[in-house]
């Protein structure tokens, strides 16, 4: 089962609050060193769920975790998890959660971070640090779009979730799910991501999905750099007046999504 399984980090943080908070670290951040991998964070009070997405074999994956601040040590700090067993359609599915090990992220300026993470899954991997740079601060410099930056999802589909992020005339966002392996008879988690022009305040939003394989995680000594390739299926977001968003993938998926701001708490 752990050989199959790519690597991308989500940590995941919760937060006890009513109301969005609205974190100057939110956002999507990456090692400007190793593009093609990253994290994104949201906090919310004093709980942070964010994302490190990478790979493993080649293959994107993601890890969850829950973390809190730790004023001691001015991180934050949790569980890394990995999930499983999750389906891309409608069909029953029961996403579950397996201890995959530590994270430790770490703000040392608004667009400057440093994140730890030791893992047990899919291998064992011994404490490893990166440092973090603010991704759209050096991809799309300008003024960001606050309706829409953070976690998303649809409740029909737990365990699936979407993050995005507008700034400077772009949005960016990755759709964080599974792919089914029938020699194992599970569903495994992946990634994709899509991007394109989107001017502040705009209410519809449309791009391919990119597919990235072929990377190295952030512990091998020689960083790989990933292969995007378009997967020709399109995917449309038409933003709602009321705050949510209906969320379309076309191609040979065919689904469509009613996200809305995901409530960690």
């Amino acid at each position: 089962m752990c050989k199959r399984l790519p690597i991308a980090f989500l940590f995941f943080c919760t937060v006890i609050s009513s109301a969005w908070a609205d974190s100057q670290y939110d956002g999507w951040w990456f090692d400007a060193t190793q593009p093609g991998s990253g994290v994104s964070i949201e906090i919310q009070g004093d709980t942070m769920f964010s994302a490190a997405y990478s790979y493993y074999d080649g293959s994107p994956v993601w890890f969850t975790g829950i973390s809190k601040y730790n004023a001691a040590k001015d991180s934050y700090i949790g569980k890394i998890q990995v999930w499983m067993n999750g389906a891309m359609s409608m069909l029953p599915d029961n996403p579950m959660a397996i201890d995959a090990g530590n994270g430790t992220i770490r703000f040392i300026s608004t667009d400057q971070a440093e994140m730890t993470y030791q893992l047990s899954l899919p291998e064992q991997i011994n404490s490893t640090t990166v440092p973090l740079t603010r991704f759209m601060n050096t991809a799309a410099p300008g003024t960001s779009d606050s309706r829409l930056l953070g976690w998303w999802w649809d409740p029909s589909y737990n365990g699936m979730g979407f993050f995005l992020e507008a700034q400077g005339g772009t949005l960016f966002g990755a759709w964080y799910h599974y792919y089914p392996d029938e020699q194992m008879q599970a569903a495994f988690g992946t990634w994709l991501s899509f991007s394109g022009p989107f001017e502040n305040g705009a209410n519809s939003f449309s791009a391919n999905l990119m597919l990235w394989q072929g990377g190295t995680s952030w512990d091998k000594p020689e960083y790989q750099a990933p292969i995007p390739t378009d997967t020709g299926m399109p995917v449309t977001l038409d933003i709602k007046a009321d705050g949510k968003i209906d969320m379309h993938v076309g191609g040979g998926l065919n689904m469509d999504f009613k996200l809305e701001r995901f409530r960690f708490n």
